[in-house]
């Protein structure tokens, strides 16, 4: 599947083509993991360096060889966008790390779990 919602996306569960951010969680849908507005709203920085695949992945998820540090990675897609079929969590964006902007954001996110 193409979107964590199915085969295709609507305005309903993604922020993209609305000409503005909005406030987490006014899309009243959340994925799988309890996550809400994931699509679209704003592009969401990675701690990642630019790489052009997973080659330098390890078994533990960490990277083997340094990426391009000029770049970091952004994942999820803009209310900026123009077609809402690219708010998809797979579409990625790189920028400089210093790159401001109202379509650029990041997400906090903490485990009630214990470890």
């Amino acid at each position: 599947m193409p979107f964590a919602f199915g085969l295709t996306v609507v305005t309903v569960v993604a922020n993209c083509s609305q000409k503005k951010p909005t406030t987490v969680g006014s899309l009243a849908v959340a994925n799988a993991f309890g996550l809400f507005d994931m699509t679209g709203n704003v592009w969401e920085w990675r701690q990642d360096e630019r790489r052009d695949d997973y080659n330098d992945l390890s078994v533990d998820g960490s990277w083997t060889k340094q990426g391009d540090r000029q770049f970091r990675r952004l994942r999820d897609g803009s209310w900026g966008l123009t077609e809402l079929k690219l708010c998809r969590s797979a579409l990625r964006y790189q920028n400089a790390p210093d790159a401001r902007g109202l379509i650029y954001g990041f997400r906090v996110v903490t485990s009630s779990m214990a470890r």
